[in-house]
């Protein structure tokens, strides 16, 4: 795409997911972090196989296995479209991040990296090696959630066994990555929401947000949709 076109949308904010700055993102952050496929269907896949993929995951059932210990790799797609006014459109990029169980709570994911970023803004097709990453300046975060066995139920009523414990989770990871120009300094912020599901957390996904930050701290939000990823 002609710088000209890039400029048009980056006074736009940031259509769909950050297309106009993305080429020129640079991470802002040291962490590593390989940039992964798209696990499990993401790769270079498009927004009707997205879809597919997406609604598979919806269909999972909600993990109540969660690990305790140990690390998981995760890979898979994100897909949001456009709200910027003026503007129609919709991106996609692979996303892979890890995920230590052992230590719920603020940090638990690292090694995040969303890349390869293509889709269609105004009727034009992109294509982007822009990456963004998980870092300190907006902390990961893994939250759990478990029920002891209750025992017996009031007024004595009991279960065999009692009612199963179980251990469910839910994520926070946002990546980002510095846009500056002459006249503004900005970051690129995308923020993924989601709960595992399956079998012992075999895939995680909710919604996603993408923002573009100006350095009077203006958060202007520039798209929304989904994604998933699944545990390699």
């Amino acid at each position: 795409m002609r710088k000209a076109m890039v400029s048009r949308f980056a006074r736009l904010g940031v259509a769909a997911l950050g297309v106009a700055v993305l080429a020129n993102c640079q991470s802002s952050t040291t962490a590593p972090g390989g940039a992964g496929g798209g696990g499990g269907g993401g790769g270079m896949l498009g927004p009707t196989q997205f879809d597919t993929n997406y609604s598979n995951f919806n269909g999972l059932v909600p993990t109540t296995d969660l690990p305790s210990s140990g690390v998981g790799s995760y890979a898979g797609a994100v897909k949001v479209d456009s709200i910027v006014p003026g503007t129609t459109g919709t991106a996609m990029a692979d996303v892979s991040f890890d995920v230590n169980f052992g230590t719920p709570g603020g940090g638990a994911i690292t090694n995040g990296v969303a890349n390869n970023f293509r889709g269609t803004v105004d009727g034009q097709d992109f294509a982007y090696d822009g990456e963004l990453r998980t870092g300190n300046r907006y902390p990961t975060a893994l939250a759990v959630t478990t029920d002891q066995d209750l025992g017996p139920l009031p007024g004595g009523v009991g279960i065999p066994g009692g009612i199963p414990a179980f251990r469910s989770g839910s994520v926070v990871i946002p990546m980002y990555g510095r846009y500056d120009t002459a006249d503004q300094e900005s970051e690129i912020l995308l923020s993924l929401t989601g709960e595992f599901k399956g079998a012992g957390a075999q895939s995680v996904g909710g919604g996603a947000i993408v923002q573009q930050i100006t350095n009077n701290s203006v958060a202007e939000q520039a798209g929304t949709g989904d994604w998933y990823a699944h545990r390699n």
